[in-house]
């Protein structure tokens, strides 16, 4: 087979591993078992690239994914593909923001996204994936909400958002949970909404079920428990089909808080406990201490 045909089913295998699919996950097992030691380095950087989105987005495994990219960029630092080492340093950026390694993902990301100058014209989905993950980052690192705004109005601004719909209700999510961040749920909901209607539209499952996470989110600290806990668990719904680790777990926390509200305290406890053994399983510290902390306070409730 060609590097050619290789590349291509590299390609198709990606489109699917970001959609969580068990096919791709097994398919790429196959591809790395056949093509490993292929002597085409884009091949190589393609196939450790799909490998590190695998660790992230089935795993939650962000540590051995900043390994693998780290060890991609430091082989082939001297390679023509500037693509997929850019690639690479955004896979980077974007693990170190999950573990909280805030320095290290921004310099990452703000590398990913010099390289991205040397293209006319810049990738779309290349640069605004970058420009998302540095509105995370920087929201993960309690900076101020208004840089991560405006990188994500950055992307909603391009005229290319109109028709990638999984982009724009990713901005429109983002934007809402710094309007959470700022106490403003009512207008968070604004950007909420319309986030849900284009991922149901598209019938992304992924983006869905954050729609419904967050919605849900809203509704429960404006005290609104009874819708509230029908997005909750419209979110639950989906995680345990198609999401990963992590958001799982955040959807058991989510539900564990909303049971709190409702003095069903067994019950909290039960998607609590469900919460912190996918955390412990995946050395989520940070959060791993809020769930601990909100454990404490129930039993204290209960006592």
């Amino acid at each position: 087979m060609t590097s050619s045909q290789i590349l291509e089913l590299l390609k198709t295998n990606r489109e699917y591993l970001q959609r969580n699919s068990d096919f791709a996950l097994n398919d790429l097992h196959d591809l790395a078992l056949q093509y490993s030691n292929h002597a085409d380095e884009e091949v190589q950087l393609s196939l450790a690239f799909n490998q590190g989105l695998a660790q992230i987005h089935f795993y939650s495994q962000y540590a051995k994914a900043i390994e693998n990219s780290l060890q991609a960029i430091e082989k082939f630092k001297a390679s023509n593909h500037t693509s997929l080492i850019e690639r690479h340093h955004w896979l980077a950026g974007h693990a170190y923001a999950h573990i909280g390694e805030h320095i290290h993902a921004e310099n990452y990301l703000l590398q990913a996204l010099q390289l991205l100058e040397d293209f006319s014209p810049v990738p779309y989905a290349q640069k605004t994936n970058v420009l998302y993950s540095l509105a995370i980052n920087n929201h993960y690192r309690g900076g101020d909400s208004k840089i991560s705004v405006a990188y994500l109005q950055q992307i909603l601004e391009m005229p290319e958002t109109e028709s990638v719909p999984t982009r724009k209700a990713s901005s429109l999510n983002g934007i809402g949970m710094f309007c959470v961040q700022a106490g403003n749920y009512e207008k968070a909901l604004t950007y909420y909404l319309p986030a849900l209607k284009i991922s149901e539209d598209d019938y992304d499952l992924l983006n869905m079920a954050a729609c419904y996470s967050n919605l849900g989110g809203s509704y429960l600290r404006l005290m609104n428990l009874e819708k509230a806990e029908g997005y909750l668990n419209k979110a639950l719904d989906l995680r345990i089909k198609v999401g990963t680790p992590e958001h799982l777990a955040i959807s058991y926390f989510n539900l564990a808080e909303l049971n709190r509200q409702k003095k069903k305290y067994p019950l909290a406890l039960d998607y609590l406990n469900k919460s912190r053994e996918i955390l412990v399983r995946i050395d989520n510290q940070a959060s791993l201490k809020q769930a601990d902390e909100l454990l404490q306070e129930i039993k204290s409730l209960m006592s």
